[in-house]
């Protein structure tokens, strides 16, 4: 005998016999019981260093986690937020607060932060507000000052300065405007 593969603990039966588009081997312990094969195993997250439960299903190709609800299909943050928080406000969409914190993410598909279903990291905001924080505005107060004294003060490229705080370097010139003139750096 051999025990179910979903993790019930169940001992399966012997195969009466050979279905290969299954795997099935007359004689040999089924996989499955009956009806088992379906149920998920994969759990739904995997909690991190920084407390993100990190969604460990399926992906899609903006690398949102998604799940189905009702027969149709629902990013893993927003059902999470529905569950544990209650409903979104009309008019809201959901925010990942750790990416806002996360100085080192890049962002895109491969964000680790999109597959956070954490509800303590989520929070309701408006599309503006979400696109103001996702669009660059990844430094500090201090780590802009800081941006300013090295391209100022110390002379750095744009190009080097986005290596440091990976950024690019069209932000370091935004950054570094004052009053519609650019700081420029003799060399």
């Amino acid at each position: 005998m051999s025990l179910c593969r979903c993790g019930c603990g169940q001992e399966t039966r012997i195969a009466p016999k050979t279905v290969s588009r299954i795997g099935q081997v007359k004689g040999q312990p089924l996989s499955f019981i009956h009806g088992h094969n379906g149920r998920k195993t994969t759990p739904e997250y995997t909690i991190n260093d920084n407390g993100c439960w990190v969604w460990q299903r399926r992906i899609a190709d903006s690398g949102y986690g998604y799940s189905s609800q009702a027969r149709r299909p629902v990013l893993a943050h927003r059902l999470y937020y529905q569950r544990y928080v209650g409903p979104i406000p009309e008019g809201l969409e959901i925010d990942h607060q750790c990416h806002n914190k996360d100085f080192t993410c890049a962002g895109g598909p491969q964000c680790l932060h999109r597959r956070c279903v954490n509800p303590e990291h989520l929070e309701a905001v408006t599309r503006a507000s979400n696109l103001r924080r996702g669009r660059g505005t990844r430094l500090a107060r201090a780590q802009i000052a800081e941006v300013k004294n090295l391209r100022i003060s110390q002379r750095k490229s744009t190009c080097e300065i986005a290596r440091m705080f990976k950024i690019t370097p069209q932000y370091v010139s935004k950054l570094t405007a004052m009053l519609g003139k650019r700081f420029r750096v003799d060399r």
